[in-house]
Parts: structure tokens; sequence; C-alpha cells
């Protein structure tokens, strides 16, 4: 299936799917940032074990990212809410240093707000797979019944060469998809040091119970979206950075976040800021990490 052609499906399969919402918009200051910052013994570590947390990939793999600019879409909500939650987005996304299409464009980044998620989810898989394109129906069935409120995930794109570029295949300069929609034929040999190719998606899909949501703000469930649509991130992993200050905990009971941190931030800049440069999973975590450092110490300054 070719680009966009699967970019224009996710987004009308998505209208056409979305299931009545509970979540209803919440009064408050809900733009204005909130940072946290309190002093750390052991900063260095923290922020270390943050970034581990979130990004589960091995060192000898790749974080894939958004090469071209993102385009939000939020369906399950009521109108003035949704263009809140995308507005949101969207400024999240500019922060982050990541490319974001113009107003018009084709979504390829879906909140989904339901009543049932795995009702829901399930109705996807039978009617519409290429929602888990990438995925076996095995691996589509255990993201379906994973336990919570919210199940995000990546739809993988091509694969380019180091620099960016697209890979033909047979001297075609158009890509051909196989099963996985993944290229791999390059003349660039990888090393220790910089991967032959880099990954991207091609799409991102949010999908959240409204009952897990109610009371939040639309900014609050605009930055959890980010967080999770903008990188693979895995909130299930923060118990050992459970007091670090990050959006991520927005659905846990005891939380108190109040909107995306500077250790949010700092996730996404990491990934996001070298435009040109392939990396391996342990360099990327490198630089996400020193991003993390620098925007808790700008923090600190003000």
């Amino acid at each position: 299936m070719r680009v966009e052609k699967l970019r224009a499906f996710i987004y009308f399969a998505g209208l056409a799917l979305a299931l009545p919402a509970a979540a209803q918009e919440r009064s408050g200051n809900a733009d204005t940032q909130q940072v946290l910052v309190e002093g750390r013994k052991n900063l260095k570590k923290d922020i270390r074990d943050f970034v581990g947390a979130v990004t589960a990939q091995p060192h000898t793999r790749q974080l894939s990212r958004f090469e071209q600019g993102v385009c939000p879409a939020v369906v399950g909500l009521p109108q003035g809410a949704q263009e809140k939650v995308v507005a949101r987005l969207r400024r999240v996304a500019k922060a982050a240093d990541m490319l974001v299409a113009d107003a018009d464009c084709r979504p390829n980044v879906m909140v989904i707000v339901t009543t049932d998620k795995v009702a829901f989810m399930r109705a996807v898989l039978e009617e519409y797979p290429s929602f888990f394109w990438g995925m076996t129906k095995l691996q589509a069935r255990k993201l379906i019944e994973t336990p919570g409120p919210v199940a995000a995930w990546q739809v993988p794109g091509i694969t380019m060469s180091a620099d960016g570029s697209l890979i033909p295949l047979d001297g075609n300069p158009s890509v051909t998809y196989g099963s996985t929609g993944i290229a791999t034929r390059t003349t660039t040999y990888a090393s220790r040091i910089k991967p032959a190719t880099r990954s991207e998606f091609l799409a991102s899909i949010v999908v959240v119970e409204g009952d897990a949501i109610d009371g939040r703000t639309t900014t609050q469930l605009a930055d959890y979206a980010a967080m999770r649509a903008f990188a693979a991130t895995d909130p299930s992993r923060l118990i050992a950075a459970a007091t670090v200050p990050t959006i991520l905990t927005l659905l846990d009971p005891a939380s108190t976040s109040a909107t995306l941190s500077r250790w949010d931030l700092g996730i996404l800049r990491g990934l996001y800021r070298e435009k040109n440069d392939a990396q391996w999973a342990g360099a990327q975590r490198d630089d996400m990490s020193r991003e993390v450092a620098r925007q808790v110490e700008q923090a600190a300054k003000h």
C-alpha cells in the first residue's frame, strides 16, 4: 500500500469507527505550561533512568521518529475540544523542533477517544487491519488485550538511507513496500557507530477511553498524546523513575501532572533535533539525556 493511500485510510477509517466519547472538555487555564523543578541529589542518574525507562529499544536498534511533517487529528470529542487538542499537539511538535505539516494536511497522528478501547480495537483489527500495519495478528491482539485504558502504537514507514533519502529498489526511484511496509536495500554498510539506514513513523495512533480522561483538560490530553505519539514511549516502564515529573503518569490515580514537563520536552527534542543523523538507540538516548539536562537547567534559571 502506498504511503499517501495509507495516510488517507488511517484518517477516514478513524473518523468512521470512532465510538461516542464519555470525555468532556474541562475549564481552567490549561494552556499555561507549568514546569516542575526540584532539587535532586542524583540528577544525572535520574535522567538516565527516565530516558532508559520510556525508550525500551535495545542499543543495537534505532528509535524511530517522524521524518515528514506531523499532522494531528482528533475524533471522539466535542468539536471545540478536538480543535484545542489539535492546536496543542502542533504547539508541542514545534517546541520539540519537529516538522509540522500545513493545516490542510492529511492526518498522520490520530487521537481517538472511545467508550471501550478493547471493543474498538477489535473492530478495527477485524475490519481495517491496515491500522496495525507492520504487526502480526498475534502482536496486534496482544496490544489490544494489554490492560489499561490507553493503547498507543506507531505504523512503520519506509526504511531510508542514513542521510534520509529514499532507497530505490531495482533502480526504481519509487520505493516498493513489502508486507511490513519496509524497504531494506542500500549500498551503505552499518558500523558500530552508525547504522546504514533509518526508519520513520508513517503514522501514530493513540486510543484512549473517555472515562480515563474525565476531569482532565484538553491540554493534558494533548500533552499525554504527544508523548505517546511522537515517540515510542512506554509509561508502564516508569516504576524506577516514578519521582520524575512527567505527563506520562497522567492516568495514574496519584498523578499530579499538570502538563508537559521539561523532562518530557527533553525526550522529544533529543529525538528530533538532529535532522540528518542516523544513530543507534544508545546514541539517541545520550542525545535525549543531554537535552533533558539542558531543559531542567534552563528551568532552574528561571
